[in-house]
């Protein structure tokens, strides 16, 4: 792989990695009835947290227990009960959980990635979830009407997560496919070969040249320390004449 290669296939796995952490921002809210809740990740984990808590203390999970403000356990159990009377929006929710998986593996390849055929499944894998991604952006007004058509008590709207994690996959996938395009990911010449090969031979030059500066600061210390111990002695000396002198 070329240098410019390596650099910008690693500026696309940052891409990737900054796309799954915009998931903790909220990335969609949910209606039901009354009540509105925004859904982040970070909110996510916390109640996931509080509910097995909960349930190991108490070995239940009361219908008013509040998993976060004006959101009970309550609505949860009829939001999956009208999901799971539609198998359409469980496919629907199957189909939002793969581009995630699919680009935190196309991340994960990314990184280890030394050549064309290591990259050849991260760049299809990233390219899966950045276009699922942009379709159900695009394609979720169709959703909605869908859900209001059905006559379920649930409404979705999308928030800055999702498009953080759209616009940050697809950045990713569009740097993947320019390395494609120009041979990021081919074997260096041999130009390129005999470049990086010379390189070190200017480390070993900028390391003798650090050895000789080294050893010029020894024997000038050196001679600093001779200086002054002839010093000390003529003036032992000239103590000594002059206590002589006295007796």
């Amino acid at each position: 792989m070329k240098r410019y290669g390596l650099r910008f296939k690693n500026i696309a796995a940052l891409l990737m990695l900054l796309s799954l952490l915009s998931l903790l921002l909220p990335f969609c809210s949910l209606t039901v009835g009354d009540t509105t809740t925004n859904i982040s990740g970070v909110g996510v984990l916390k109640a996931g947290a509080r509910l097995g808590k909960e349930y190991v203390t108490n070995k239940t999970i009361d219908n008013g227990y509040e998993i976060a403000e004006g959101f009970t356990w309550k609505d949860v159990k009829s939001m999956l009960a009208d999901a799971s009377s539609h198998r359409e929006i469980v496919m629907a929710v199957a189909v939002a959980v793969f581009p995630i998986v699919c680009l935190g593996l196309a991340m994960i390849l990314t990184l280890f990635a030394t050549g064309k055929i290591t990259m050849f499944f991260p760049t299809l894998l990233s390219a899966l979830a950045a276009g699922e991604s942009i379709f159900a952006v695009v394609q979720f007004s169709n959703l909605q009407s869908f859900l209001a058509e059905r006559g379920s008590m649930l409404t979705v709207a999308l928030l800055i997560g999702m498009y953080a994690f759209t616009f940050f996959s697809a950045a990713a996938v569009i740097i993947l496919l320019i390395l494609w395009v120009t041979g990021g990911f081919d074997e260096p010449s041999l130009e390129e070969r005999e470049q990086g090969e010379k390189k070190p031979k200017k480390s070993r030059r900028t390391k003798e040249k650090k050895r000789r500066r080294r050893r010029k600061k020894r024997g000038r210390r050196k001679c600093v320390e001779w200086e002054t111990s002839q010093r000390k002695r003529e003036r032992r000396r000239r103590f000594l004449k002059c206590s002589r002198k006295t007796r």
